[in-house]
């Protein structure tokens, strides 16, 4: 696992967060964290990227800037998770994105309390401009957050 730090030049950062936490960008609801069966919580969704064609008209402002960072052969996927503010931490269930081999990156558009959890207990906290990168047969969930209205993050499938 790799975790970085100021992933993003600031500038670049600054329009993706500001673009991302705005009154114009579109998301989705979704009734289920993990998919729709699970209905512990909801969430709101914005998929970039899916099925090898880009979904958003968004892709080239948000998602090509962190691309060109990121080290990788073929995009799987990129889908922005939008979690609201809870009264107390709602803990989701553990999971792996794909079955296949590939490579996740976690990328963390705003700092709040809520983090993602690995088997094992080892927890990343949300803080901006994080990137956490991890090999996709790793289980893990995400956490609530209960400090900020919103917990906003992409991620990324990767395949190298």
């Amino acid at each position: 696992m790799e975790v970085v730090e100021n992933f993003l030049d600031d500038k670049v950062f600054h329009d993706v967060k500001e673009t991302m936490m705005s009154d114009v960008f579109p998301w989705y609801y979704n009734k289920g964290i993990i998919n729709e069966h699970d209905t512990t919580s909801f969430m709101f969704t914005h998929t970039f990227f899916k099925d090898s064609k880009i979904n958003s008209g968004f892709f080239d402002e948000i998602i090509l800037p962190i691309c060109g960072v990121l080290n990788f052969k073929t995009l799987q996927r990129a889908k922005a998770n939008c979690y609201v503010k809870n009264t107390k931490k709602i803990i989701h269930k553990f999971h792996v994105d794909y079955e296949e081999p590939h490579t996740v990156a976690l990328f963390s558009i705003n700092s709040n309390n809520g983090y993602t959890e690995f088997k094992g207990n080892k927890k990343i906290f949300s803080k901006e401009n994080r990137m956490v990168i991890f090999s996709g047969n790793t289980y893990h969930r995400s956490v609530s957050q209960t400090d900020e209205n919103l917990r906003v993050n992409i991620n990324f499938n990767l395949i190298n």
